[in-house]
C-alpha cells in the first residue's frame, strides 16, 4: 500500500514535467497542449475520438481507466500483443487523454525497472491520416489490429 502511494504521489508531482517532455517533443514552438480531466472530456465533440475514448477518459478512477484501455486492446489484439499486455498491467500507472494543438492521443505514463514514470503516446486515427503507405497497406494488416484503430 505504501508504494502505491508513494508512486501516486511521483504521479502528481510530474505534471508540469510531463507538459513539459511533451513541449520538448513537439515540432511547432509554443504548442498548444491540454491534459484532460475526467469532467471535461465531454466537451470534445463526436466524431473527433473514438466514442470509446469519452467512455474511458470520463472515468475518474485511475484503476478503472487503466483496466477498460487494457480490456479494450484484450479485446483486439491479445494474441498478438500478450507479452504487452502483461506489461502494461504491471507497470500502467495512468492513462490520460492529451491534444497537442489539434490532435489528440492517449499518454500513457509506465513504470520502469528503476521506478522511475516514462510517457508513451497511443495516436488516434481519427484525426490522423493514416498516410499514403500506410493506406495501401491497410487491408493487410490483420482485422484485429485495424478494428483496435
Amino acid at each position: 500500500m505504501k508504494r502505491n502511494n508513494e508512486m501516486k504521489e511521483k504521479i502528481k508531482m510530474t505534471q508540469e514535467e510531463k507538459m513539459e517532455y511533451i513541449k520538448s517533443y513537439c515540432a511547432q514552438p509554443n504548442p498548444d497542449i491540454q491534459l484532460f480531466q475526467a469532467d471535461n472530456v465531454s466537451t470534445i465533440p463526436e466524431g473527433v475520438i473514438p466514442e470509446s475514448w469519452h467512455e474511458i477518459f470520463s472515468e475518474t478512477n485511475i484503476n478503472k481507466r487503466i483496466n477498460k484501455v487494457l480490456d479494450m486492446w484484450k479485446k483486439y489484439v491479445a494474441a498478438g500483443y500478450s507479452n504487452t499486455i502483461k506489461y502494461m498491467e504491471e507497470n500502467l500507472v495512468n492513462i490520460e487523454l492529451l491534444r497537442v494543438n489539434k490532435k489528440y492521443s492517449m499518454l500513457y505514463s509506465v513504470k520502469t525497472e528503476g521506478e522511475e514514470i516514462t510517457f508513451y503516446e497511443g495516436g488516434n486515427l481519427i484525426d490522423q491520416s493514416k498516410g499514403k503507405s500506410l493506406e495501401e497497406q491497410w487491408d493487410k494488416i490483420p482485422l484485429s489490429i485495424r478494428s483496435f484503430y
